[in-house]
């Protein structure tokens, strides 16, 4: 069963009886392959986030946008989580005044009661546990793989708009690429067998395949509603003559 990394990030993942949801994926960057799903788990001041393997998911509902893992709540308690500070708090605090004078005279610091308001952090509930912080370092986000370019051998073809992913195999299936060419309801699907090199993200995460413009040119396209059923890889593997 083929899903979309782009959709599932407007999903919630189920545990149990609670519900998060899913934000992002960390991939292999030797093998390409998704290996953990960071969960949203909420938080007030800051954001608790937990990793955990994609191995654990199960077949997802696609109408309610739920998918469902197969772990216990208190396995999720102990898999590698982080915090960070919301975007928002930051802009929130700087824009209090140090020091306000009330109605009677009387000052107080709004800035120092906001700080004493969020209690005491550790630098470790900061920056999360170790197994979390080597999992970050050393994997990379699908996000920062979306919306970078993508090039044939002989020139660009587009930007990565998606990825398909197996969960049947756990593989990266195919790449869905934006050349600007799809019409209406069409996306182009790229199998993943033709991944020639992608860059660090510190070198513009770019993506080089093998194969050439006018083979993506006139591959065949998929439909929008079709792209999870899997169907259609028959005719893009003859199309790009790899073996079936």
């Amino acid at each position: 069963m083929l899903i979309s990394l782009n959709d599932t990030l407007s999903w919630h993942v189920s545990v149990e009886d609670d519900r998060f949801r899913l934000s992002d994926f960390l991939l292999d960057p030797d093998t390409h392959r998704p290996v953990y799903m960071i969960l949203d788990l909420g938080g007030w001041f800051e954001t608790d986030h937990a990793l955990v393997a994609v191995s654990l998911m199960q077949h997802p509902d696609l109408d309610s946008g739920m998918l469902p893992l197969a772990i216990r709540a208190d396995e999720l308690r102990q898999a590698p989580h982080w915090r960070e500070e919301k975007g928002g708090l930051s802009s929130l605090l700087t824009s209090l005044p140090p020091l306000v004078v009330g109605p009677f005279g009387a000052t107080h610091a709004p800035l120092a009661m906001a700080v004493e308001g969020m209690g005491d952090t550790s630098q470790d509930d900061v920056d999360g546990d170790p197994a979390a912080q080597e999992a970050l370092t050393r994997y990379e986000r699908f996000t920062d793989w979306r919306d970078k370019p993508v090039f044939a051998r002989d020139g660009e073809v587009g930007r990565l708009s998606d990825i398909l992913h197996d969960i049947e195999n756990g593989e990266i299936s195919h790449f869905v690429v934006d050349s600007g060419h799809e019409e209406g309801g069409q996306v182009l699907a790229i199998p993943s067998a033709l991944l020639r090199h992608h860059a660090e993200t510190e070198k513009g995460g770019h993506i080089v395949l093998n194969t050439g413009i006018e083979a993506i040119r006139t591959a065949p396209r998929v439909g929008e509603n079709e792209k999870l059923t899997g169907g259609w890889q028959p005719a893009l593997k003859r199309h790009f003559a790899l073996a079936t």
